[in-house]
């Protein structure tokens, strides 16, 4: 049977007696319509004449039934101020308009269901206190994280899917077993939701640290680390006690490594995790953009809100403005993440003293940090120190061997030290995992490099096909300059030819040399040019010949070509025979 939501107006199908009915867009149980079909009105009305004047009576009174839950819901007016306390979602929707900020379906992030009412009821069971409740939810949640419904990962590049409100997030992980990789933000929202279904007015909590870890809680410095804050009193009066259902740390963050969030700060975190998943995972860079715009109106204060918004203004080309805004994440927060963060930015100015300096700043803070440690790596390759670059590399895989950027960077080294067959086994397990631009687009050369033309072939077609179509010829005729004339030939059409490799030897130094300026820690994938301007013909000429004026940003050294702008601390310069990410 068919259904109008008279809430958002979504259309959709359920089946009587299959569970409760809801709308699966906005999740409200009231105000939902029956449609029936044109016939089947015809042959009711000819069947009871009188239906018409009824049906029309009951029509009114569904539209003034609707009215009335929607007035219920409406945005109401709201002061500048946004109270610390649970917002009732007119006013969150008040404060949202307020600011002109559309957080979409996370506007309902910190709702609870029937499905999160059932386990905080189970959860509470035999508690009547607050903290009792709190405890309980928390012994709950870690529960099922022994049980891997959902469990830790490396927080460095989003997954496959959006991040989505308390209610998807719970759905994603009830099966036991599962595994499900759920944000921290998800997993606090979960827990607020289930405890304020309970009456206990808890809040989302930002974390920065936990007292005696080597490592910070979100490596990335983009993704935000999120638990739960609960007062004894009211909310915002005294000290709360700040519960991690994610990670299950069992000591609290000391009061300077932690921020209690608003109603509307917590759902600005959801929706700049939104921001970093359009960017990597959508190749969006504009509507990344306008969503990153619209987390910074909701939560201003948050380092990692900045952090993306630096990111994104990166991949667009505007190193200055994104440097401005690691700077800001730096003021807000000076640790670990961001000095990690503007290494980065210094290695992509090609600034490596500075980019060192900061790396290791960060690891004197938090020594087993991996991210910190594979971007020292990096810095070391550059400045082709090999040893050095492998024992830091050996660092990063024993605080984190599941790090995602290890395998890309192991085969960048291997690749450079000339053992092929080690470099190609790497980057296959790179693009296993990892399947972006920075990682197909190094599995090209890699695959060049070690006379693997079909491989090479399918990477520098998959990488066309992870940019906007409109910069897709650029980009064709620059990786052909590098890659040589049979790049996009079909592969495995035949084996190639001494003829096609001596052109490809003519075309471009087949030294094999592949340097790795800096990893793409956030594992970003974007436009690949920097601007419009990157990829022209004059661009091109200058690279066949060499150009005469190079300013450090966005053009290579003589040898090199133009830059291909990548991820969030990073980009490509393919020039010579090489391909350096820097």
């Amino acid at each position: 049977m068919r259904y109008l939501c008279l809430n958002c107006e979504e259309r959709f199908e359920h089946e009587d007696g299959k569970g409760k009915l809801r709308c699966p867009k906005c999740l409200r149980v009231t105000g939902l319509e029956k449609i029936q079909s044109p016939a089947a009105q015809s042959a009711q009305a000819a069947k009871n004449p009188y239906l018409v004047p009824g049906a029309i009576v009951v029509a009114l009174a569904a539209v003034v039934g609707g009215y009335a839950v929607w007035h219920s819901h409406a945005p109401e007016q709201v002061g500048d101020e946004i109270p610390m306390r649970p917002l009732s979602e007119g006013t969150l929707d008040g404060h949202l308009r307020r600011l002109h900020a559309d957080a979409g379906e996370l506007d309902g992030l910190l709702l609870a269901n029937d499905a999160i009412e059932g386990f905080a009821t189970r959860a509470a069971q035999g508690h009547d206190e607050t903290m009792d409740i709190a405890e309980g939810v928390q012994s709950a949640l870690r529960e099922k994280a022994t049980a891997r419904n959902f469990v830790r990962w490396s927080l460095g590049v989003p997954r496959d899917t959006a991040p989505g409100t308390a209610a998807e997030a719970y759905e994603d992980m009830r099966e036991d077993g599962g595994a499900a990789h759920l944000y921290p933000i998800e997993v606090a929202a979960i827990a607020v939701s289930a405890l304020r279904s309970r009456g206990v007015p808890a809040m989302v909590a930002e974390i920065h640290r936990f007292p005696g870890d080597g490592a910070p809680p979100d490596p990335s410095g983009e993704l935000g680390y999120y638990g739960v804050a609960v007062y004894d009193d009211e909310p915002g009066e005294g000290t709360p006690h700040v519960f991690d259902p994610w990670g299950g740390h069992e000591s609290e963050p000391e009061e300077d490594d932690y921020r209690v969030l608003n109603d509307v700060e917590a759902v600005g975190a959801a929706v700049n995790v939104r921001a970093l998943h359009l960017l990597v995972r959508e190749n969006d860079p504009e509507r990344a953009l306008e969503t990153s715009s619209q987390a910074i109106r909701l939560c201003p204060r948050s380092p990692a809100v900045r952090a993306v918004r630096g990111a994104i203004l990166l991949v667009a080309g505007n190193p200055n403005e994104a440097l401005a805004e690691l700077e800001s994440a730096q003021q807000i927060r000076a640790d670990g993440p961001r000095r990690n963060l503007i290494a980065g930015l210094y290695m992509a100015r090609e600034d490596l003293e500075s980019a060192q300096r900061e790396a290791s700043a960060a690891l004197e803070e938090f020594p087993d940090y991996a991210h910190a440690h594979a971007t020292l790596a990096a810095i070391h390759m550059a400045q082709s120190e090999p040893d050095l670059a492998g024992a830091e590399l050996e660092a990063a895989e024993q605080a984190d061997p599941d790090l995602y950027i290890l395998p890309s960077l192991r085969a960048s080294l291997f690749a450079a030290q000339g053992d092929l067959e080690r470099a190609v086994t790497e980057i296959r397990h790179a693009v296993e995992l990892n399947p972006d631009f920075n990682t197909r687009l190094a599995a090209a050369q890699i695959y060049r490099q070690a006379g693997r033309y079909d491989d090479m072939r399918r990477e520098a077609a998959a990488v066309l096909e992870l940019v906007p179509e409109a910069r897709r010829d650029q980009l064709r005729e620059l990786l052909s300059r590098r890659l040589g004339s049979t790049a996009f030939d079909d592969p495995e059409e035949e084996e190639i030819t001494d003829e096609e490799l001596a052109a490809i030897e003519a075309e471009g130094d087949t030294s094999g040399e592949l340097t790795l300026r800096a990893p793409s820690l956030a594992g970003t994938t974007a436009p690949p040019v920097e601007d419009d301007e990157a990829l022209d013909d004059e661009a091109l000429d200058e690279d066949d010949h060499g150009s005469e004026d190079h300013d450090g940003e966005g053009e290579g050294e003589d040898d090199e070509g133009p830059a291909l702008m990548l991820g969030d601390r990073s980009h490509f310069t393919l020039g010579g025979g090489s391909l350096s990410l820097h």
